[in-house]
């Protein structure tokens, strides 16, 4: 469950439900063994189970390897790279978002687009690379993004969502898929499109807990 990014604070969830705050915007907590008195003493003793959020133009490389050295989480994301920017012209631009280390990881591939026939091209060239995954955004709410059909504006076209996640998986061959999403544009759409979203049997899904209408400026809906 992804309670989102902002600018200022995170939050850990522990068992009980109990929100930690979290300063920093590049680690996101998944999930919080106990109540440590402190996030660093947590990270210190490796008691989180944790993932690296996806945040464009700062999870580069080097942001990854320096929070790799300092306290490396389960999994690290790439910046979320345009499948339509890596199969163009302008391919190397883009390309830097999948430099990555031996020490960093397992890492996973996060892309976005509207063409299924370049997430297929993108997911084929990844599958060679050593990603331990490919991971599909349908969830950013940027307005420039949405106007264009992407990332979250799939939520209001599911038949081509279903395509893009098809051929991204024809073209990752072996490598595990997954989808970043929220639960729905103007208003909530749990069983509608996070139900639609799980029968297109992806390997794993993240779920943004406030709708695209919503960006980050309520509180997460853990009631949901």
């Amino acid at each position: 469950v992804d309670c989102g990014i902002s600018p200022f604070v995170n939050y850990a969830i522990d068992r009980s439900g109990l929100e930690i705050p979290m300063k920093g915007r590049a680690f996101r907590t998944l999930l919080a063994v106990n109540r440590p008195e402190s996030l660093q003493d947590a990270i210190n003793f490796n008691l989180l189970e944790g993932a690296h959020a996806m945040i464009d133009r700062v999870t580069d490389v080097v942001f990854r390897q320096i929070v790799t050295e300092i306290g490396k989480p389960d999994v690290l994301f790439t910046e979320f790279t345009p499948c339509e920017g890596f199969v163009s012209k302008g391919r190397m631009r883009v390309e830097q978002n999948f430099l990555l280390t031996d020490e960093q990881k397992p890492v996973i591939a996060q892309i976005w687009g509207t063409k299924p026939e370049q997430f297929y091209e993108v997911a084929k060239e990844l599958s060679g690379r050593n990603f331990a995954g490919i991971d599909i955004n349908m969830g950013c709410p940027e307005r420039v993004v949405v106007k264009n059909g992407a990332c979250s504006a799939l939520i209001k076209n599911p038949s081509l969502a279903a395509e893009i996640i098809k051929a991204t998986k024809e073209g990752a061959g072996d490598l595990p898929v997954s989808v970043k999403t929220r639960i729905g544009f103007g208003a909530p759409a749990i069983e509608e499109w996070i139900g639609f979203v799980l029968k297109q049997d992806i390997a794993a899904l993240t779920v943004h807990l406030r709708t695209v209408a919503e960006m980050s400026a309520v509180p997460a809906h853990w009631e949901l």
